[in-house]
């Protein structure tokens, strides 16, 4: 089976991946992990990362959450792997 990237997906592949955008003061932070949004938001218990569907509990600090958002990523995929039977 032959697998590409069409449409939108092409342009997110292009783009530079693990780099925030956005101050994280007036709104959230982005980035794209695996052509895919991760966002960085701050809420009232502290700062949480949200990735297909996912939610990590409270970090402290914004770098806190930044330095373990490719792990973050990583466990996400790896879950969803883990959700696909042959």
């Amino acid at each position: 089976m032959k697998i590409e990237l069409y449409g939108s997906s092409q342009k997110d592949a292009a783009l530079v991946q693990q780099e925030w955008n956005g101050d994280g003061l007036t709104g959230p932070q982005t980035a794209l992990f695996a052509s895919n949004d991760m966002t960085l938001q701050c809420e009232r218990d502290g700062f949480h990362l949200y990735y297909l569907g996912y939610r990590t509990s409270a970090f402290v600090t914004n770098e806190d959450a930044r330095k373990t958002a490719p792990e973050f990523a990583r466990q996400v995929l790896n879950r969803m792997l883990s959700q696909i039977s042959e």
